[in-house]
């Protein structure tokens, strides 16, 4: 079994952005960021797995995430375009899972439109 410990990794400079977000009161803003970062990373993570692909690391910024992987360089297209794709994919389906919570009222207003706000940002940011 791999350790857990040298396969996820935290850029230093993201313990500061979310410490400054902490102490700000911003703490709804750093969670929802993170919580759409992390579960983007999860969509790569687990269409490499269930393409066969090993992870060698996964490493969180302050503004996203890198899931690196180990894989021959004549792989097929489609593999790559699936793995690129399922972050995206996964932050749409977390969108659907906040827009239940909001028409179930589980979650305020001010909270779905905040993760909108972030999940549209961070979306766009992908397909450039």
């Amino acid at each position: 079994m791999k350790n857990t410990k040298n396969l996820f990794k935290i850029n230093f400079t993201t313990y500061i952005l979310i410490l400054t977000f902490l102490f700000t009161g911003y703490i709804k803003n750093i969670i929802l960021i993170y919580l759409i970062i992390i579960f983007h990373e999860l969509g790569h993570v687990i269409t490499i797995k269930s393409l066969g692909y090993k992870i060698k690391s996964i490493e969180i910024f302050p503004s996203g995430g890198i899931t690196k992987i180990e894989k021959k360089i004549n792989s097929p297209i489609i593999h790559d375009l699936l793995i690129s794709i399922s972050g995206i994919i996964a932050q749409v389906l977390l969108f659907f899972l906040f827009l239940i919570l909001f028409k179930y009222s589980l979650i305020s207003n001010h909270t779905f439109i905040l993760f909108k706000n972030y999940n549209k940002t961070i979306i766009i940011f992908n397909l450039l």
